[in-house]
């Protein structure tokens, strides 16, 4: 398989935000829900340089967004509606986890998500990640249990 990441173009992040629209319950991850996540999410300025596309082949697959510091990376990520489910969920985590490592040379990588998505949940832990805590937060237009996760990586 050929996965790279690269930086978000503006193209990229309208193509998320007004075209990936998930089913059901997951619908709480359309950019389209909340529109402080929306308006920073288009914002090339509030994206900087940590916003990232990851395409498999010359696809648009996902995205992760990246705030670095002190040799930790806090991580947000999106797969696009049509490959989840899929079983590649790993797949991209491994891909993220070795960009992490050679990019940003952290030592530890942590993640919130909401405590309804089961699926990503597995993946997660699948990839190594343990759970570390617990939080509500206010997000479209309500307020949801996140689970934190976290992974210690080696760096080479």
């Amino acid at each position: 398989m050929s996965w790279t990441i690269t930086l978000l173009s503006q193209k990229q992040a309208e193509e998320i935000a007004y075209s990936w629209k998930y089913e059901g319950s997951y619908s709480f991850y359309d950019m389209t829900s909340d529109q402080e996540d929306l308006t920073h999410f288009l914002d090339p300025a509030a994206r900087g340089t940590h916003v990232h596309a990851v395409m498999y082949e010359a696809e648009l697959v996902g995205f992760i967004e990246v705030t670095p510091k002190d040799r930790i990376a806090e991580v947000g990520m999106g797969l696009k509606p049509s490959w989840t489910g899929r079983g590649i969920g790993l797949q991209f985590m491994e891909k993220m986890i070795d960009f992490l490592r050679s990019h940003y040379h952290v030592e530890r990588i942590t993640l919130a998500v909401a405590a309804f998505n089961k699926r990503a949940i597995t993946v997660y832990e699948r990839a190594g990640f343990s759970k570390t805590g617990v939080s509500q937060q206010q997000t479209n237009d309500s307020i949801y249990e996140f689970i934190h996760m976290s992974l210690s990586i080696n760096i080479d």
